[in-house]
């Protein structure tokens, strides 16, 4: 074992106890928070609330859980988790393979109205007039459609697409072929009458 000099000591020391302020600082929101939920009402207005419950209670919870549209709104959250992040996923990932190919025509235009999108929006008044004219005002698709294509997961997926060289999808794209016809050819020998 080695062994640390004085000045290694208190600097470790110094280290540790900043590090468990900061620890502290970070966890202590959430703990007050906690204990305040399980205090009662009347006497957390009263203030004063720090590390443990005055009056202890579970009525906030029975209030919460009673009410149903906790229920509906951990629903919508969940399914817009799921169903957002997949639909984002795949019309990104379309996006982004036409997006990768040398042979689209307009291909460096798009490229740059997609990163004019990405450094300056529209606005918070645009983007309202926008979903209300499209008839989205309080529905489900307000949370889906408008965040259904990312410009920078749109870069990083044409950049994977690019990866493979051109030769391997017209190999690929031959393979294909002559598999098809073999196969169309065969399939047709099979059915001639004799």
């Amino acid at each position: 074992m080695i062994r640390q000099s004085f000045g290694d000591r208190l600097f470790s020391g110094v280290i540790y106890v900043l590090l468990t302020l900061l620890a502290f600082s970070t966890f202590y929101p959430f703990w007050n928070a906690a204990v305040i939920s399980f205090n009662s009402g009347a006497d957390t207005s009263l203030g004063g609330i720090t590390f443990w419950p005055r009056v202890f209670t579970l009525e906030n919870y029975e209030i919460v859980f009673n009410d149903k549209r906790i229920l509906n709104a951990f629903g919508v959250s969940v399914l817009r988790t799921i169903a957002g992040t997949a639909a984002s996923i795949l019309i990104t990932a379309v996006f982004a393979y036409g997006m990768s190919k040398n042979h689209l025509m307009g291909r460096k235009f798009y490229m740059v109205l997609c990163i004019v999108t990405m450094y300056f929006s529209g606005g918070l008044i645009p983007s309202f007039l926008l979903i209300r004219s499209m008839g989205m005002m309080n529905t489900f698709w307000v949370f889906i459609i408008p965040s259904l294509v990312s410009v920078w997961n749109m870069i990083i997926f044409r950049t994977f697409f690019k990866e493979p060289p051109a030769g391997l999808e017209e190999s690929a794209q031959m393979d294909g072929h002559a598999a098809t016809g073999a196969s169309s050819s065969a399939s047709f020998s099979r059915c001639r009458v004799p």
